[in-house]
C-alpha cells in the first residue's frame, strides 16, 4: 500500500509525549499518524500536509478542544473527540454535534482507535 492510500491521522492530546507514543503505536501500513500536543502544534501540522481524520483528546480545555476541532473542520477533516465518560460538557457537546464531530468514550485501545481512524483510501482522495 503506498503512502497516499494510507489514512492520514492527526492525533492531538494534552501530553505531547503521549500523543507521539500513540502515533508510533498506530503507525502501520494503513495509518500515517502525526502527533500534536496543543492547538499551536496542530496548526503547524497543517502547514506540512493534509489529514483525513483527527483524534482529539478531551479534556483539553473546552476552548482549546473547540479551537482544534474547528481548525480540523475548516480543513475538511473528519473529527473524533475522545472524552471521559463522566465529563461531557453540554456546550462543548452542542458545538461538536454542530460541526459533525464523532465522540468516543475513554479509555481507548490502540485497536479501537485504529478501527475508528480507518478511512477507505478512495474516500480520502
Amino acid at each position: 500500500m503506498n503512502r497516499k492510500d494510507r489514512t492520514r491521522a492527526l492525533i492531538v492530546m494534552n501530553d505531547a509525549n503521549e500523543a507521539h507514543c500513540l502515533a508510533k503505536r498506530l503507525s502501520s501500513a494503513a495509518c500515517a499518524p502525526t502527533a500534536a500536543g496543543s492547538l499551536s502544534e496542530a496548526h503547524a501540522a497543517f502547514a506540512h500536509g493534509a489529514f483525513d481524520v483527527a483524534l482529539i483528546e478531551h479534556p483539553l480545555h473546552d476552548d482549546e478542544t473547540k479551537a482544534v476541532a474547528l481548525l480540523c473542520f475548516a480543513h475538511g477533516v473528519r473529527v473524533i473527540v475522545a472524552e471521559q465518560p463522566d465529563a461531557p460538557h453540554a456546550e462543548l457537546q452542542d458545538f461538536l454535534t454542530f460541526i459533525g464531530a464523532e465522540t468516543i468514550a475513554r479509555p481507548l485501545t490502540v485497536a479501537g482507535i485504529a478501527a475508528r481512524l480507518a478511512v477507505d483510501g478512495r474516500e480520502a482522495a
